[in-house]
């Protein structure tokens, strides 16, 4: 799963099988606890273990409990924090990035690898960055790919660069990974990239630049575009095996037990057929879902731009089950995270926010 400017899990979506299991009661969220800061910088979170990451202004990561809300660890890496990921079981991948340098100087990014309990670094690599940067897993290699289409792939144990490749294109999307290879959106096209080796295995071409992509199960590519099409594509041919047309831009694309989640600019939440791209149901949402929903068993955990609630819809018929107030004039400023079984964890302005359906631990 890619990730830019914050933190994310690599499951799809968030946490283990373990984490979800209590998310779909349908005891009430209460709030927590709340861990403010000064900085009003986009930040995202992620968790995994029970511990919630959170990046801070000077490339400091902290620790956090999500139960109780208690700092564990900080750990001060410099520059700023560009993409990172939660890897279970492995440890947190960080990519700190310098002021902009010139094409002809020193690398001007590291990647780190820092450990879960200490916040210390098992390994740095230094790497040449460009822009907005994307980070991800696939396989047992790392993935950094940056808005001009230079990627960069590296050992997850130790670090040891692996290939680099350059698809020489402005990425327009978040890219989307499998075990053996790399999806990545590039102008009007999807370019699919060996992990094994970086060689371009097949190309895609679309009528639209893609704004959103996923990749299925069984490995078919779904695209959103900024016209509102959202194209399931039957393989690497491009063959075309549904089409479903919203009215605007595709901000969000995740797949589920019920089919595919669309989220639309057009302020509309679609769940569409898998196998035929029809509509199962729409619900119309208060303002344009910018980030991607949480989706735990039968629920998705979303939120919409500007708006200062959350809301808990079913899957099945994409009935609002509950609504979590984040407090006056808040708004989640990136995707929710939901860790230890039943604790739901949100970015707003100057704070992270933590809700619980099973009760909360006191520091």
């Amino acid at each position: 799963m890619a990730c830019t400017a914050g933190f994310y899990v690599s499951a799809q979506n968030g946490s283990s099988a373990s984490e979800k299991s209590n998310a779909e009661t349908k005891a009430p969220f209460n709030k927590c606890w709340e861990y403010s800061f000064e900085n009003t910088v986009r930040r995202s979170i992620a968790s995994t273990n029970g511990t919630v990451y959170l990046s801070e202004g000077g490339g400091k990561v902290r620790a956090i409990s999500a139960k109780s809300g208690q700092v564990l660890w900080v750990t001060e890496l410099g520059g700023e924090i560009s993409a990172s990921l939660a890897i279970p079981r492995v440890g947190l991948a960080v990519v700190t990035t310098r002021a902009e340098t010139l094409t002809d100087q020193p690398p001007n990014s590291t990647l780190r690898l820092l450990n879960f309990d200490t916040g210390l670094v098992r390994f740095t690599v230094p790497v040449k960055t460009s822009g907005e940067t994307h980070l991800g897993i696939s396989g047992s290699r790392l993935i950094i790919i940056d808005s001009v289409g230079s990627i960069s792939a590296f050992d997850i144990e130790n670090g040891n660069a692996a290939w680099k490749a350059n698809l020489g294109g402005r990425v327009t999307a978040a890219p989307a990974y499998t075990a053996l290879s790399v999806a990545v959106a590039t102008e009007k096209k999807i370019d699919i990239v060996s992990v094994a080796n970086g060689t371009l295995t097949a190309t895609i071409k679309t009528e639209q630049p893609v704004t959103s992509l996923e990749i299925r199960e069984n490995e078919m590519i779904v695209a959103g575009d900024d016209r509102g099409h959202v194209t399931n594509f039957r393989d690497l041919s491009g063959a075309i095996w549904w089409r479903f047309k919203s009215g605007a831009r595709i901000g969000t694309i995740t797949e589920t037990k019920e089919g595919m989640l669309v989220g639309s600019f057009d302020n509309f939440l679609y769940m569409i057929s898998k196998y035929s791209g029809d509509v199962k149901w729409k619900r119309r949402m208060e303002g344009r879902l910018v980030n991607k929903p949480f989706v735990s068993g039968d629920l998705a955990f979303t939120s919409v731009s500007v708006e200062d609630t959350a809301a808990l819809i079913d899957l099945d018929n994409g009935k609002v089950i509950e609504q979590i107030s984040l407090g006056e004039n808040r708004y989640a400023i990136t995707s929710p995270v939901l860790t230890d079984g039943s604790v739901l964890v949100f970015s707003v302005p100057e704070a992270i926010v933590a809700y619980s359906n099973s009760g909360c631990t006191s520091k």
